[in-house]
């Protein structure tokens, strides 16, 4: 892992890349869902078809929300254990491999210029909810700090104090780890009350599916925006070939 001194130089060029790379997989999905209700619903001479196209409003949506997204994949992975790395990695793995299978039994039935796009559109859920799954899993069973009979005060107090420094990344750390110690925390101390240690569990496991639904939603918006980056530049090599051996 990086020192913190370098990683906070790196912070906002590492964010500004992942966020592009996010909001290019968001924007074509959002491209391609509204494009089929368009297809669905409205005649093409419609003017509602060119006004409902989706545009500048579209496209700052997908940029906001990928924006955050990207702030929790850099954040997250900041604070990554090796068997989270190593679950991430499975998870590239899956979408790989699945994103084959899916694209030669679309290929019959879609149209060539849409075969990729619909199998990215299709995918994010289905490995998005493995991964989380996963990311649960490793957290419940690995080593955690005990903030039995500790306020949550002294919990976040105790469980921050390992980031130092004033920097945008070490306050976005220490945020991140007072979400963790909450999930831990609200776990752990479960009262005598049964409503209130049942209040304390329900935050805990809902914290806890939140943030790792949060971090391999963006991971996997990150594998789809690469690949549907990595799609244009073949076919654009593709379209320059074929252009140069044309008479």
């Amino acid at each position: 892992m990086l020192p913190l001194s370098v990683a906070q130089w790196l912070l906002v060029p590492v964010w500004v890349v992942c966020w592009q790379l996010v909001f290019t997989g968001v924007f074509e999905a959002s491209r391609l869902r509204r494009r089929a209700w368009l297809g669905q619903y409205l005649k093409p001479e419609s003017p509602w078809s060119h006004w409902l196209r989706g545009g500048i409003l579209m496209f700052v949506l997908a940029q906001a929300g990928s924006a955050l997204l990207a702030l929790v994949l850099v954040v997250r992975l900041r604070q990554l254990v090796w068997s989270e790395g190593l679950a991430l990695l499975m998870g590239l793995v899956v979408f790989l491999g699945l994103l084959v299978v899916l694209r030669r039994w679309l290929a019959g039935h879609v149209l060539a210029d849409y075969v990729n796009p619909v199998c990215r559109r299709l995918l994010v859920y289905p490995v998005s909810l493995v991964l989380t799954l996963a990311l649960v899993l490793i957290s419940y069973w690995r080593p955690q700090p005990w903030y039995v009979g500790l306020s949550w005060n002294e919990a976040v107090a105790q469980g921050a104090a390992n980031v130092h420094g004033d920097s945008l990344l070490a306050a976005l750390q220490r945020s991140a780890q007072a979400l963790e110690i909450t999930q831990l925390w609200g776990m752990q101390n479960v009262s005598e009350s049964l409503v209130a240690g049942s209040l304390l569990i329900a935050l805990g496991w809902s914290l806890l599916l939140i943030m790792q639904a949060a971090f391999a939603w963006s991971f996997v918006r990150l594998l789809t925006g690469t690949h549907t980056l990595g799609d244009a530049r073949r076919r654009g090599r593709a379209g320059k070939v074929n252009l140069g051996d044309s008479p």
